[in-house]
């Protein structure tokens, strides 16, 4: 039996391009005036289709700023990922500092907007797949400043010898012919550089709203990397006696 997936038909194909026509002149728009200012007129006019029409792909003003920005914000990340997955891997700062870069260039772009592209994802007002996606990157994104701190706190671990025979129980065994994955670390070093990372991105995402608050002091990225340098730290002051995790001062 063919497994091959069936060609879309003309009336699927027409679907797909007016949504694609839609997304990319509500981006163009909301690139060029703040959202209060961007009508849902001008955007069908730009998507060459019905007012009427638009709604069908988006409820709402909003739903359309969030489709809009969806495709930016992952856009960034991926960016961000390339210029952190060229820095020495050891470089927890820099990975973190050049994923909060990524992201802080695209609220520059349209601080009110990404602000309130922000504000949605954290407390929706509106349902729906766009929705849904745009939480999913949110949390690629969280997952992402997360890694490095978690791989401080692996390196950490692996390196007292503690974590040397330490299985993590929420991953698969490797495949027959392919060697184990790096050792997790242990317990409570492991869920603190979780908490690190929680708190570089609570930190980043922070810096973004602030940049849409006129007369509210940013924080500066000199500033923001220094959160980052704090915490990296406070990773690295903490040793593991005997499977326990311990700051230098306990463990003398």
């Amino acid at each position: 039996m063919s497994t091959q997936p069936q060609p879309l038909g003309r009336r699927e194909r027409g679907k797909l391009e007016r949504a694609a026509r839609i997304a990319d002149a509500a981006a163009t728009l909301f690139d060029e005036a703040p959202f209060a200012d961007v009508t849902t007129e001008a955007i069908a006019r730009a998507a060459d289709v019905a007012e009427g029409t638009l709604f069908r792909y988006a409820c709402s003003k909003t739903e359309l700023l969030v489709l809009a920005l969806n495709t930016r914000f992952e856009a960034a990340l991926d960016r961000g990922l390339s210029t952190a997955a060229a820095l020495d891997p050891l470089d927890t700062v820099g990975r973190v500092d050049a994923l909060a870069g990524a992201l802080l260039a695209i609220g520059d772009e349209r601080p009110d907007n990404a602000a309130l592209y922000q504000r949605e994802l954290l407390f929706p007002t509106i349902g729906g797949d766009y929705l849904s996606e745009g939480e999913r990157i949110a949390r690629r994104w969280e997952l992402a400043i997360a890694e490095p701190f978690e791989e401080l706190a692996a390196s950490l671990a692996s390196a007292s010898g503690a974590a040397a025979t330490e299985v993590d129980p929420t991953q698969p065994p490797a495949p027959a012919g392919e060697a184990p994955a790096a050792p997790a670390a242990v317990g409570h070093l492991a869920t603190e550089a979780r908490l690190a990372g929680s708190a570089a991105w609570d930190a980043i995402q922070l810096s973004v709203a602030r940049r849409a608050r006129a007369g509210f002091p940013l924080l500066s990225r000199a500033d923001l990397r220094g959160q980052f340098e704090l915490l990296v730290r406070a990773l690295n002051r903490t040793e593991v006696v005997n499977n326990t995790p311990t700051t230098q001062q306990e463990s003398r």
